[in-house]
């Protein structure tokens, strides 16, 4: 007998009670509901049968159905009906794989999809069933294979300290609630012989994955040279489980300080806007200041990357090596003059309470001097004291190619939240205001949309689920004919409800049509109590924010939902919106245009093109039709977590 067959002889099968010594660190109420992720295969089901021993009644097992292999659908039928023959209630989740040609993607790729996917659905899964806790099976030697996966893609330290121990953020969100959803690992510290085992003792038949052995997947290579090594522990003593384990031990303990002092730094440093997803880091005079955290290599790197992965919503962080060119990059606008000669470095002094000699300051660059870095999908612009003040590093998103602005532009309803650009979840509410209140000076306010929107007693809502929303009649008389003449207008909008076109309000990004059709709109002043508001806001944001950051940031459009049709392009209901915009650009677009004034341009930015019309830009609380809908728009995930704060304190 070798010696690995001699380790799974003598592993002991895993007991309630140890079970519940795992679960101890856990708040987990004597009522709620507890999900479990259940593959099959021992880990998982000795996770489920212990698990329902210890709280019976409250687990609901979740077997995903993945599809990429022809007898995956029976596969999960058959756990279903094991666990289902214990007692346990169990549902089969299917991946839906319609819009993605399986032959088409590489193993890596395929790899990151499928977890997207199973993610989603279990997470969908635990809010149906009033679970806030998932259980997972993870294990030991899942463990040291994730760290040596990431080991092996060149992770900083804050990636080398594995899976994290417990209770988790969930790492996939796909809809609001799911920040809800905690995932929970409690048997990271137990090897898998140990739940083979407990899978004997308990008479389950575990099922095996034939993918877990296919060569193709990076972790497969790893987990065979793994067993490779374990066949023969002496021969290599540092790749034994027992040596593997301590490492992640002892790097799981430095990574939770590592990143805690990361989440220190952004908390103090960083400043995050979450409706334009841009980010403000604020450093002084680093030149001056050689004790500051940036001057720490690993520090300044790893509290960068967590900002470019918080600005893309990325599940994994960017290269360090980039990372590194950034950080470079940034001491060098201190450190380096205009004329690029270095700054002579302070020559440290032999008696400690002599304080090092003041170096000569040479400002740093200007704008046109020092150029915007770009660091895989966000873009890092350098300080302008004129517009963010002084030592204000901005990081924003760079705007998408045409193709993705072009498909990005997502139905609205009031029912379900939609996810856009992978990082704002936005969803339509009830109007706030009444369209018969006096003090709003509507009337006045949408006669100067006239060029923009459409008229509107013209205009039925309808949202994404069909529902048609009646539309607020605008009047201008006082409150009794106000009200006469809104029956007259209901009974004779009832008659010609059949003519009217419909309406759906859209998600898309920001657009240069946009920029011409508010200029038309704010050339003209109101008596509307928010419209000083939104001028100054919009003035505000073109003047702070940089140019490329406007076309990066989510806006809601209006258009006709049959706006592809020859009937909409035939009949136009909105003329364009005419704007004065200055500069030779705009005379340019206008050559050939002789029913547009010298120095005006066009927008195209209307209700009878896929692009719409714009009416509420959400990260300045702009809403031009507010007696018809309001907005709720949140980012995807906090910069800063509670749980890395509580690592230094």
């Amino acid at each position: 007998m070798n010696s690995a067959a001699a380790r799974k002889a003598a592993a002991t099968a895993l007991s309630l009670g140890e079970l519940a010594g795992l679960l101890k660190g856990i708040a987990i109420s004597p009522t709620e509901k507890l999900a479990v992720a259940v593959s099959g295969g021992p880990d998982s089901m000795a996770l489920l049968y212990l698990l329902n021993q210890w709280a019976p009644g409250r687990v609901h097992a979740l077997t995903v159905d993945h599809k990429i292999r022809p007898e995956s659908t029976e596969e999960a039928v058959r756990v279903q009906g094991m666990i289902r023959a214990q007692g346990i209630p169990a549902d089969v989740l299917t991946v839906d794989w319609r819009d993605t040609p399986l032959d088409a993607l590489p193993s890596a790729q395929l790899e990151d999809k499928a977890r997207l996917h199973r993610y989603r659905l279990l997470a969908h899964a635990c809010r149906e069933h009033g679970a806030s806790k998932l259980f997972v099976g993870h294990h030991l030697n899942d463990q040291i294979e994730t760290v040596l996966y990431r080991l092996a893609r060149g992770s900083g330290l804050g990636g080398l300290g594995g899976m994290t121990h417990g209770l988790a953020d969930y790492p996939v969100v796909q809809h609001p609630r799911d920040r809800d959803v905690k995932l929970v690992r409690p048997l990271l510290s137990v090897p898998k012989d140990r739940l083979v085992e407990t899978c004997r003792a308990l008479g389950i038949d575990a099922v095996t994955d034939p993918m877990n052995r296919d060569l193709h997947y990076q972790r497969n290579v790893i987990r065979g040279v793994l067993a490779s090594a374990s066949a023969d522990p002496n021969a290599h003593p540092m790749l034994s489980e027992a040596s593997l384990a301590t490492f992640c031990d002892h790097m799981r303990e430095y990574s939770t300080r590592a990143n805690g002092f990361t989440a220190k730094v952004l908390a103090e440093s960083v400043l995050t806007d979450e409706l334009t997803g841009s980010a403000f880091l604020n450093l002084p005079h680093l030149a001056k200041h050689h004790d500051h955290w940036f001057h720490r290599t690993h520090l300044a790197t790893s509290a960068l990357s967590a900002i470019v992965r918080w600005l893309d919503c990325s599940a994994y962080p960017p290269p360090i090596g980039s990372v590194a060119q950034v950080r470079d990059a940034m001491l060098a606008y201190y450190v380096y003059g205009l004329d690029g000669n270095a700054v002579p470095e302070p020559e440290p002094s032999a008696d400690p309470a002599t304080p090092p000699p003041q170096i000569r300051w040479v400002p740093p660059p200007r704008e046109h001097e020092f150029k915007t870095m770009s660091l895989c999908k966000s873009l890092v612009l350098p300080p302008r004291p004129d517009r963010n003040g002084p030592g204000n590093w901005v990081f924003v998103r760079a705007p998408p190619i045409a193709s993705v602005r072009n498909r990005d532009r997502i139905p609205l309803s009031r029912v379900a939240p939609v996810l856009f650009d992978n990082r704002f979840f936005v969803k339509l509410a009830p109007p706030t205001v009444s369209g018969d209140d006096p003090r709003l000076q509507l009337a006045m306010f949408y006669r100067s949309l006239a060029s923009h929107l459409p008229p509107r007693n013209s205009i039925a809502l309808v949202s994404a689920e069909g529902e048609a929303e009646a539309a607020a009649a605008v009047v201008s008389e006082g409150p009794n004919k106000a009200a006469r003449r809104k029956e007259r207008e209901t009974a004779a909008a009832a008659k010609d409800s059949a003519a009217k076109p419909q309406f759906e309000l859209i998600v898309r990004y920001m657009d240069r049509e946009d920029e011409a059709a508010l200029a038309g709109v704010f050339r003209r002043r109101h008596q509307h109590p928010a419209w000083a508001q939104y001028r100054r806001a919009w003035e505000h944001y073109k003047f702070k924010m940089p140019f490329v950051s406007r076309y990066a940031v989510p806006v809601i459009a209006l258009r006709r939902r049959d706006w592809d049709s020859d009937a909409a392009k035939a009949s136009p209901l909105a003329p364009p919106a005419v704007s004065p915009l200055e500069g030779s650009n705009a005379a340019r677009r206008n050559v050939g245009n002789k029913s547009t004034a010298p120095g005006t341009v066009v927008s195209k930015a209307t209700v009878d093109t896929g692009l719409g019309a714009l009416v509420a830009v959400p990260c300045l609380s702009i809403n031009l039709m507010p007696e018809f809908f309001s907005y709720e728009v949140s980012y995807r995930t906090p910069l800063v977590k509670p749980a890395q704060l509580e690592a230094v304190e």
